[in-house]
């Protein structure tokens, strides 16, 4: 009998399977850690350049003029894609510009008028490409409820009410500050709170179509509006606005106020109330000062380079000091309302019930639901809000929120 010859194994056995497998995971990692690296490093080398190309622009400001420029916005320097300038002018012969970048990871680096760029940001300046993960109630005793938020240069929240101001400590610790002199601030109009370089406080009293000016020894007066509803240019009292929500302080030192009837103003030291932006129309069109329309816009933030950004409803729009209007992303039939810049460069704005997210034009849902509204704590997503409002950055870069209509303050941290 002729006996049959077992076949030759020719396939792997399972314990050279798992050797080849981890192999190829090893490998696998390498390429990856070796892929971050390259893209870090690019970040980096973008970010020195775009450094080295603002400090000639800056330095030949200077050799002109015998001074260094106020802001970015004198020498048309501007943030570019994935990068945040933030420029200090420290005195008339000495400056310091900071370059953060919007990627994880990526250390910051800053120039002066030395002209070396040097690693680390300047003095003052954030730089945390961390991202924010979680999302908790502070508990606070507000006088009544509160509509914005905002926080002064000695690290004390304040928090306009209906009724006036109250402080906010990062901690949870509220108190009254001021008090209205002529009933609500913010029912209708939520109204904010601006603080200029020397402590005093600007007041956007929604409800009363007035701007208040509080010095930092309490002493209160009307900087501009007549007290009545309406859209006319002027100064003082002379000066009539309509429903008053956001409002900033732009590097040239002028407040820029959202009037909700699709307005931008330019309010002066002086009281002196121009229209920068705006017609009036209920829309988003982009333009040159009134040729531009905004649809029921509410918040308003100055970046680091000098330019706005206004929150309205659908969109986000970028308006120059110059008054010129751009549409940075469009969100379909989304009430945006608050803006603030976090500690990642980016800018976050509030919903009804979302905070969303914008880096360059990518607008998406980053904390919260927009179809959900509650109160629940946690992460980003298990999260969820119940009527926001004024948002802000701390000074150790968590986000303060208004929300439960109106009557605490949600942190992401």
């Amino acid at each position: 009998m002729i006996q049959k010859q077992k076949p030759t194994q020719t396939g792997f056995t399972l314990v050279e399977l798992l050797v080849v497998i981890v192999v190829i995971a090893i490998l696998a990692a390498v390429t990856i850690v070796a892929y971050n690296g390259v893209t870090k490093k690019a970040y980096a080398t973008q970010m020195q350049s775009d450094l080295k190309s603002a400090a000639t622009t800056i330095g030949i400001y200077n050799a002109e003029n015998g001074t260094y420029p106020a802001s970015l916005s004198d020498v048309n320097v501007k943030s570019t894609e994935g990068t945040t300038l933030h420029y200090t002018l420290l005195s008339s012969t000495s400056y310091c510009l900071s370059a953060t970048s919007n990627h994880s990871g990526v250390s910051g680096y800053h120039v002066t008028e030395a002209g070396d760029v040097e690693a680390g940001v300047c003095s003052g300046d954030t730089d945390s490409n961390s991202t924010y993960a979680t999302v908790s109630t502070l508990a606070v005793q507000l006088r009544s409820y509160g509509v914005n938020i905002t926080f002064g240069a000695d690290g004390v929240g304040r928090v306009l009410t209906y009724n006036g101001v109250d402080s906010l400590t990062t901690s949870g610790t509220a108190s009254g500050l001021w008090d209205s002199p002529a009933g609500y601030v913010a029912t209708y109009a939520d109204g904010s709170i601006v603080f200029g370089p020397d402590g005093t406080m600007y007041i956007a009293a929604g409800d009363q179509f007035k701007i208040y000016k509080v010095l930092p020894d309490g002493t209160t007066s009307v900087l501009a509006g007549s007290g009545q509803y309406g859209h006319t240019e002027g100064t003082g009292a002379n000066a009539v606005f309509g429903y008053l929500y956001g409002m900033t302080m732009g590097s040239d030192g002028n407040l820029y106020v959202v009037d909700n009837g699709g307005y931008i103003w330019k309010v002066t030291p002086a009281g002196v109330a121009t229209v920068l932006a705006g017609s009036g129309n209920n829309a988003v069109t982009p333009g040159q000062g009134t040729a531009a329309s905004f649809s029921t816009p509410t918040g308003i933030v100055t970046a680091s380079d000098g330019t706005m950004y206004v929150a309205e409803h659908g969109a986000v729009a970028q308006v120059t000091a110059s008054g010129a209007v751009s549409t940075l992303a469009t969100s379909d039939n989304t009430y945006l309302e608050y803006i603030a810049r976090g500690k990642d460069g980016a800018y976050y704005i509030t919903s009804s019930n979302a905070v969303y997210r914008l880096s360059g034009t990518t607008l998406s849902v980053f904390a919260g639901s927009a179809d959900q509204s509650g109160t629940t704590d946690g992460s980003l997503t298990a999260a969820r809000f119940s009527g926001l409002a004024g948002i802000t950055m701390a000074p150790d870069g968590r986000l303060f929120i208004m929300d439960s209509s109106k009557t605490v303050v949600r942190v992401i941290s």
